[in-house]
């Protein structure tokens, strides 16, 4: 048991070696950057607020079979509104780069493990057996298209 613990500690040591060079990075630095001056721009964040309440109200009436047409309106206008700032363009842009670095080391993981990284860390399917999951995101048949979620900033948050 103590070597589990050892082996463990060693992994967790050497990811957290990982995350801090890839924080070091241009891309990541740029990332921190616009999420910082995104997050300090209170016009933006009142914005993305009531983007998000909205979408909540809309999502939750299309669920109850009633949609309001002036509210489906506001949001639409809301998320043209949002996309339309400079500074939000900057941050979704540094995002897209910053996943781009975050896949290609998805990838040489799956490489230098010889077996896909994804597959490692997806929970197994409710028999238990992993051959049945999915490859790629679980929720999403095409998770490019939600990288421009306002709500969350640029995604979805799953992981392919």
């Amino acid at each position: 048991m103590e070597g589990k613990k050892l082996e463990q500690d060693q992994v967790q040591e050497k990811a957290a070696r990982l995350a801090e060079t890839m924080k070091e990075t241009r891309t990541f630095q740029e990332f921190y950057n616009r999420y910082g001056a995104l997050e300090e721009d209170e016009a933006i964040q009142d914005l993305l607020y009531e983007y998000d309440s909205l979408r909540q109200k809309v999502m939750k009436n299309q669920l109850q079979g009633t949609v309001d047409p002036d509210d489906a309106a506001r949001l639409h206008s809301l998320q043209q509104q949002i996309y339309g700032l400079e500074l939000f363009q900057q941050y979704r842009q540094a995002w897209q780069q910053a996943v781009a670095l975050a896949r290609e080391l998805r990838q040489e993981l799956s490489s230098q493990l010889g077996v896909p990284f994804n597959e490692l860390i997806r929970p197994p399917a409710a028999d238990g057996c992993h051959s049945h999951a999915p490859s790629g995101c679980s929720s999403h048949s095409d998770c490019s298209s939600h990288q421009g979620c306002a709500s969350s900033g640029g995604g979805c948050g799953c992981d392919c």
